[in-house]
């Protein structure tokens, strides 16, 4: 017999043999992983879950609301002319100080953490203006009102509208402005511009009567909100414009203005102040949401290749 042949046949033929639990070894992170997804994209609450309440004085229509995680303080306004009050609260959402007059007409107000800055879209700032424009509204060392303004943009001209409350993405640098459409405008932080258009799928989330004017963005998962005074209801839409979810809200919700998304909340004026809801995307830490927290998207990505790349590694050296 020809071993050498021998040899050469059975090393050509050979199969190493395969573990049955490599393959599970693969596909037990990636099954945990899309466990994960799924429990992720079931977070929204059928029922918002009420967080804190920011009283206020005044019975009239107001701005947006704005977080300052550097001060841990809320900020609103009045809205109408430049003589309407500014307001702050501390993280329980008690009033610890009123800027009275504000000096700004504003419409909506945003902390910008790539400018450090707490920035107020006016009223007109579609145009622009005396006044008019995006603003600085300035404060002191403690993080409150000074009635000081400085003006960063001279004009908005791709907002939709003069009225419209414009939401910050600051992750993007751009607004998110809404007039009473399904149709949200893109708007340039660096010049006031429209970059283009996303299209809410308001059929699909059965949106009747939509607040005009306002919407809220929750950076942590890159939603759109936009409420319902038909039915009292938070519709929940991506950045593609597709409808997502839905939470009902315990209050009667406004048909203009009075809506925003601050720190995790969803906050809805209620004509004695600004009732804050978790819609499943990350309440603060002292109103815990009711579902589970998740790493979104791009956390599940990362940390499936990390996965995939460990187990070939160790299967490599097996």
């Amino acid at each position: 017999m020809n071993t050498d042949k021998l040899d050469a046949k059975a090393i050509q033929n050979y199969r190493p043999r395969r573990n049955k639990a490599t393959g599970w070894k693969i596909l037990a992170p990636f099954l945990f992983l899309f466990s994960f997804t799924e429990i992720a994209a079931a977070q929204i609450p059928a029922n918002a879950a009420r967080t804190i309440f920011l009283s206020n004085p005044l019975n009239a229509a107001e701005s947006s609301v704005a977080y300052h995680p550097g001060f841990s303080q809320y900020y609103t306004s009045g809205i109408g002319t430049t003589s309407r009050p500014g307001f702050v609260y501390d993280n329980a959402g008690t009033l610890i100080h009123t800027e009275d007059p504000l000096n700004i007409d504003v419409r909506a107000i945003n902390f910008n953490p790539n400018t450090g800055l707490l920035e107020v879209v006016t009223f007109g700032a579609v145009t622009g203006g005396v006044g008019r424009g995006l603003i600085e509204a300035q404060l002191d060392g403690s993080g409150l009102y000074t009635g000081g303004t400085a003006t960063l943009l001279a004009s908005m001209p791709g907002n939709d509208g003069s009225q419209t409350l414009p939401a910050y993405d600051p992750a993007r640098d751009r607004f998110y402005s809404r007039g009473s459409s399904n149709t949200v405008n893109i708007v340039a932080r660096s010049d006031g511009s429209l970059l283009g258009t996303i299209t809410l799928d308001f059929a699909t989330a059965g949106v009747a009567s939509a607040t005009n004017n306002a919407l809220g963005f929750a950076p942590s998962q890159d939603w759109l909100i936009v409420t319902d005074s038909a039915d009292d209801t938070a519709a929940i839409f991506d950045l593609s414009g597709d409808h997502v979810g839905t939470s009902a809200l315990d209050v009667d919700v406004p048909g203009s203005y009075n809506i925003g998304f601050a720190n995790g909340q969803l906050f809805v004026q209620t004509g004695e102040g600004y009732q804050g809801f978790d819609i499943g995307a990350g309440a603060p830490s002292a109103s815990p949401p009711a579902t589970i927290p998740t790493i979104g998207a791009y956390g599940l990505i990362f940390t499936a290749i990390g996965l995939f790349m460990l187990a070939v590694r160790r299967l490599s050296r097996s």
